[in-house]
């Protein structure tokens, strides 16, 4: 926006204006934050009300909505408001294909939950929400049934793996898994 309106020409100059000003730097993710965090009750009522908890989910928004845990760490520079808005968006697809069977809601579930994992290592347990939607899911555990619950179950983990490494941990693409020696 500065390079925009002329307040600065290039890196050089947007550099020293950081130094005088360095929350502009943060400005963009201050307003996601505050987008994740008013979300999350809407999306944590869809997810409840997906899974069948009726007058329950209005209890379940309600309760995120004012029990601001999430947005208070993330005011200590921590990405916990879009990692729990992630994991909660997981959710929602995971109830719907439970009830489904369709696939698509399997591959969002997976995707809402690599990008869990993309905002910190913290979201990594949210891959257990489309692996246990695809284990719960309405397929069969016999013949072609089981056969295309493991196609499901290899696609949540393409998806996961798709979705957040380049995202969230590019670095394991240029140096791998490192060692705590390393």
């Amino acid at each position: 926006v500065g390079r925009a309106t002329g307040e600065w020409k290039g890196s050089g100059e947007y550099g020293e204006h950081l130094l005088d000003h360095p929350e502009d730097a943060q400005l963009v993710g201050r307003w996601l934050v505050v987008l994740f965090g008013a979300l999350t009750p809407l999306v944590v009522f869809r997810a409840t009300r997906a899974a069948g908890l009726g007058r329950g989910a209005w209890v379940a928004a309600f309760l995120v909505g004012t029990g601001l845990l999430h947005v208070q760490f993330s005011t200590q520079e921590r990405p916990w408001v879009p990692l729990v808005f992630f994991m909660a968006l997981a959710a929602w697809p995971a109830a719907l294909y439970v009830e489904s069977g369709r696939a698509k809601h399997l591959v969002l579930a997976s995707a809402s939950a690599a990008l869990s994992f993309a905002c910190h290592q913290g979201g990594a347990p949210a891959i257990g929400i489309p692996v246990l939607a695809c284990l719960f899911g309405p397929l069969g555990w016999r013949g072609s049934a089981l056969a295309e619950r493991v196609k499901q179950l290899a696609l949540v983990g393409l998806v996961f793996v798709v979705v957040s490494v380049p995202i969230g941990h590019p670095y394991w693409l240029r140096y791998g898994l490192t060692s705590a020696a390393d």
